[in-house]
């Protein structure tokens, strides 16, 4: 995902974005259990003890604030969280480097 810093998208970029990148990291190592790239994105899914649900919207909300590059869904519950991850069909790249990031980091 260090290839999602370019700063004309925002997209975990510039001074804010090695913190948030590693608040994804984390995730994907502690809590990401599939990762599937689909037509429209990418699907996680999570298992995790109380307060998953919660982190991963601080984290994708954080992240929405700053690139709207990237669009994001969570449901579910804590030991069963989907996270949809969406970007825009002419920023496949992120969506590329983002699934094998996550892909990586959860093997």
């Amino acid at each position: 995902m260090d290839s999602l810093t370019p700063p004309e998208v925002g997209a975990l970029s510039a001074a804010s974005g090695p913190p948030r990148l590693a608040g994804f990291d984390s995730l994907f190592e502690s809590a990401v259990q599939q990762v599937e790239l689909r037509e429209s994105g990418i699907r996680m899914q999570l298992s995790g003890d109380a307060g998953l649900t919660d982190h991963v919207r601080g984290l994708t909300d954080s992240e929405s604030q700053v690139s709207d590059v990237f669009s994001f869904a969570v449901s579910g519950t804590d030991d069963n969280l989907t996270l949809d991850i969406d970007v825009p069909p002419n920023r496949w790249d992120l969506l590329a480097d983002l699934t094998a990031r996550a892909r990586r980091l959860t093997a």
